[in-house]
């Protein structure tokens, strides 16, 4: 973010810690904060807390320019990619699967359904989805939060979460409604909270005011903690007004007319930034521990560079033209951009003493290999945080087909899920550990 906000630090006189519930939410008007981990929360009789394994999936439906994908190598000595070279931070804390595909799943585009699923066959007459990665995940980790998993996507209803019965399960389409969901208590304030955001009014305004007498009663490292996320979140509020600023739209005229919902299908990369670092803030305050992420270039959604708005799909059939592949390289560049930002807020976080990446297991991927060809074997994929013996680039061998759906299982059983099996799993990925 270029502008910065002022900081919210509490400034306080050292004291003994004061005990914490786990569950403490900041309150104001038709407002809710949730809390971070805090030693206060571990602390002078506070519940014990346990750190606690978290999922999140961030999926990109129009695959990635091969020439611009593929790193050289194995292992930690791989010659970085140009789009791996954005994640080239977390080298050491991710795994770059390559030669791998979900079994059976053909249907090009609409595939996108499958890729949480790994059902086969989905151009079937007779195709039935079954239930995703996320659904499944949450229905035994999601009963600790209060909502057992958060699902975006940028593009209207399109949505890779399937429930137990293989029936889509409706995304968040706008990042308004999940900031109203994650931080605005009363559905009547919720338009005017909005609209206060283009002047610059945070939530923070309406919580910290009345709570900064408990804010005081906390060590000066919670403090620190407080003001990084007290931070995060004005970054996320800013994020926000910038996705709904670039809209078309005719803005609002007063203060409390809410913005007009289709406003956000103006720019996918504003959108799904804004995700982001709502996302981020849910998982970090342990209001879900399972969240999903579908950044969108299919059908009618565009984003700008270089002057030029652009259709993401229209450029995925490029042809081979010079000027087209480069801004589909600016938009799949800018994607890993947003995987980087996940990366760095989760890796930024301490938790019980350790980093919440490495507690946070991140799933990037797409069902194509791209768009231009609709190839649907060597999918991209990178496996970060989670607490694996991370690899570095895992090269299999073959056709491209090793099953993707063993990587599934994996992550399950780091979630401390038991199973045999996810969906067309043979057992768990090959050369990963957990």
């Amino acid at each position: 973010m270029k502008n910065k906000p002022e900081s919210n630090h509490i400034h306080a006189p050292w004291v003994r810690p004061a005990a914490i519930s786990r569950r403490t939410v900041l309150r104001g008007l038709g407002a809710s904060l949730s809390l971070p981990l805090l030693e206060a929360m571990t602390c002078c009789g506070a519940e014990q807390v346990h750190s606690a394994n978290r999922m999140v999936v961030l999926m990109s439906d129009l695959g990635m320019l091969p020439q611009y994908w593929f790193p050289k190598g194995m292992g930690f000595d791989y010659e970085d990619s140009r789009y791996t070279k954005v994640v080239s931070s977390f080298r050491k804390r991710m795994t770059i699967v390559t030669g791998s595909a979900l079994p059976g799943v053909d249907g090009q585009h609409d595939a996108d359904i499958c890729y949480l699923t790994g059902t086969p066959r989905p151009q079937s007459p007779s195709f039935r989805n079954g239930e995703s990665l996320d659904v499944f995940a949450a229905g035994h980790i999601g009963n600790e939060t209060r909502y057992s998993l958060i699902n975006t996507c940028n593009n209207g209803g399109r949505s890779m979460t399937f429930n137990r019965s293989g029936s889509k399960v409706p995304p968040l389409n706008d990042p308004v409604a999940l900031y109203n969901k994650l931080f605005v208590e009363n559905a009547a304030q919720a338009k005017e909270q909005i609209a206060k955001l283009k002047t610059k009014k945070s939530i923070l305004d309406k919580v910290l005011e009345p709570s900064r007498a408990l804010l005081r009663k906390v060590s000066a490292t919670d403090r620190e903690r407080l003001d990084q996320y007290f931070t995060a979140v004005r970054d996320a509020e800013q994020e926000l007004v910038r996705a709904i600023e670039w809209s078309t739209v005719p803005k609002p005229k007063t203060d409390v007319t809410a913005p007009n919902r289709d406003a956000y299908k103006g720019d996918t990369l504003l959108i799904s930034s804004a995700f982001q670092k709502l996302i981020s803030l849910a998982i970090q305050t342990d209001q879900t521990r399972i969240a999903t992420m579908l950044v969108s270039g299919a059908f009618g959604t565009t984003f700008r560079h270089e002057g030029k708005e652009w259709q993401v799909h229209a450029l995925s059939h490029h042809a081979g033209d010079a000027e087209k592949i480069e801004a589909l390289a600016h938009y799949e560049e800018s994607v890993m951009g947003i995987l980087n930002a996940m990366l760095h807020s989760l890796a930024e976080v301490q938790e019980n003493g350790q980093p919440l990446l490495d507690r946070t297991t991140v799933l990037f991927g797409s069902h194509l290999l791209n768009g231009h060809s609709h190839s649907q074997t060597n999918l991209p994929t990178i496996l970060a945080g989670g607490g694996f013996r991370h690899k570095g680039l895992i090269q299999f061998e073959g056709d491209g087909r090793y099953p993707l759906t063993n990587l599934y299982l994996s992550i399950l059983h780091k979630l401390g899920i038991e199973t045999d099996r996810f969906s067309t799993s043979t057992g768990t990925m090959r050369g990963l550990e957990a």
